[in-house]
């Protein structure tokens, strides 16, 4: 019994000694792939200013510093293959294009710089398919969208009508995603002040609290939470009022103005709330 103890005791150990190499090591290759990455990007920043200045050795030199360590970056490819293009090295710049279109096929930038490449050596059909994906991924605010729609049309007119029926689509999530956007907005400011009208109607506030809700169920007209915590506060108003009303009455009886007293008194019967919310127009 005592032995199979010890066992135990030494596997759970080795088991915890092996949860924490691998941990260090799980650690270790993160903050080693992070570093990696910051080292490249550096190199690729440094090639993007020397081409800009014209210095293509010393960029190119950046370029294939920051590739050899062997990250998966299109931004990293997609540099380089410009630079290969603007030095007339068409086959490689074609490839690093490509290569970024493969480890992201939503970078942009590349099917825009492929495109134009296949164009300018008459390769008609494939620079339109780029053209075209290039167009069918942009957003409503790419303005490279409208040069690539420029483009595909001129190689293939025949495309207008797809082109329109596109662009209604992505006007219609545009209008769709802003009203998404609107309601959220809408919704988060209508909780602000039903917790503001929740607050004064702790605190006695009655009226300030029901003008807190109004605002609230202008923005969220179908909250029934709201709805019921506004009926509330309307209730307690009229019950407040009835009370200083009535208080106002005895005051009078009691000085021997019964006749105040009376008025007073009909006044407070017949105040009946009207605990229902009326949206005024704006």
């Amino acid at each position: 019994m005592l032995d199979l103890s010890l066992k135990s005791y030494a596997v759970l150990h080795r088991i915890i000694v092996l949860l924490i190499v691998f941990s260090f090591h799980v650690i270790h290759s993160e903050a080693l792939a992070d570093s990696k990455k910051e080292v490249a990007e550096n190199y690729r920043q440094k090639g993007l200013k020397a081409y800009q200045s014209g210095k293509l050795n010393e960029a190119l030199e950046n370029y294939n510093k920051a590739l050899e360590l062997e990250i998966e970056s299109p931004d990293i490819y997609n540099d380089t293959g410009v630079l290969y293009e603007r030095i007339g090295a068409t086959g490689k710049a074609e490839a690093y294009y490509l290569e970024a279109i493969r480890m992201d096929k939503a970078f942009l930038p590349a099917y825009s710089n492929v495109a134009y490449l296949y164009l300018a050596a008459g390769q008609k059909d494939r620079a339109f398919e780029y053209f075209k994906k290039r167009f069918e991924l942009a957003d409503a605010n790419d303005s490279w969208a409208d040069k690539a729609k420029e483009e595909l049309l001129k190689l293939r007119p025949s495309y207008a009508n797809w082109v329109k029926s596109l662009e209604a689509s992505r006007l219609d999530q545009e209008i769709r995603e802003q009203s998404r956007i609107q309601f959220e907005e809408d919704l988060h400011r209508s909780k602000q002040y039903a917790q503001k009208g929740r607050v004064l109607a702790a605190e006695g506030q009655y009226r300030e609290a029901i003008g807190e809700f109004d605002k609230a169920l202008m923005l969220a007209p179908a909250n029934p939470q709201i709805v019921e915590e506004r009926k509330k506060a309307v209730l307690a108003l009229a019950e407040q009022r009835m009370r200083e009303g009535t208080e106002q009455a005895i005051k009078w009886l009691n000085s021997g103005d019964t006749e105040s007293a009376k008025t007073q008194i009909e006044r407070v019967l017949s105040t009946i709330p009207d605990t229902s919310f009326k949206p005024k127009e704006q």
